[in-house]
């Protein structure tokens, strides 16, 4: 189902185009879907993320979107800030696993809030990682909606994972 919201990647992700990153293979596109189908998210994430649906995803980045509902909102009626965490954590670690199914853990996150969004709005999150080698990934995640004449961003986070020596994709899901 498509939005209003126009994608030019080039201003929202910092690539020259991200239709030139190498595809997925079909098995690996499918394992996304099937890691980070809403039902399938295990404990916290299931509920602070409820609604969030995978879009795609390449070698280095992923596209979700989630309609804001009422288990979303903070005490001003808006997108909680945790939430907004809860997505820079868990699209960021889709995105390092874009790379190639690795054991990870969160070294370090942060996100900054940049505008408000309501119930009933449509955001889109699209998750990039700009490295991955060694024992730490890196991962950068940026929150849009629809604004009146462009998008807008709500939010954006960085986050840094810690890849174990023995990794042979996840043991846990996330």
């Amino acid at each position: 189902q498509e939005t209003g919201i126009k994608y030019t990647m080039t201003a929202r992700v910092g690539m020259s185009d991200s239709s030139t990153l190498p595809a997925l293979s079909a098995a690996d596109l499918e394992m996304m879907r099937q890691w980070y189908d809403e039902p399938r998210l295990p404990g916290y994430e299931a509920h602070a993320v409820a609604g969030l649906r995978f879009v795609t995803a390449r070698r280095g980045y992923v596209e979700f979107r989630m309609v804001v509902g009422r288990e979303h909102l903070n005490y001003h009626n808006t997108l909680h800030g945790g939430c907004i965490a809860t997505l820079v954590d868990v699209v960021g670690s889709a995105a390092i696993l874009s790379m190639g199914p690795v054991r990870h853990v969160s070294t370090d996150i942060n996100t900054s809030y940049l505008a408000a969004t309501h119930p009933g709005e449509e955001v889109t999150i699209i998750g990039t990682c700009p490295r991955a080698g060694g024992r730490l990934a890196f991962s950068e995640v940026s929150v849009y909606k629809q604004g009146k004449d462009k998008d807008v961003l709500v939010a954006s986070g960085r986050h840094t994972k810690y890849i174990f020596r023995d990794s042979q994709g996840p043991r846990s899901r996330l």
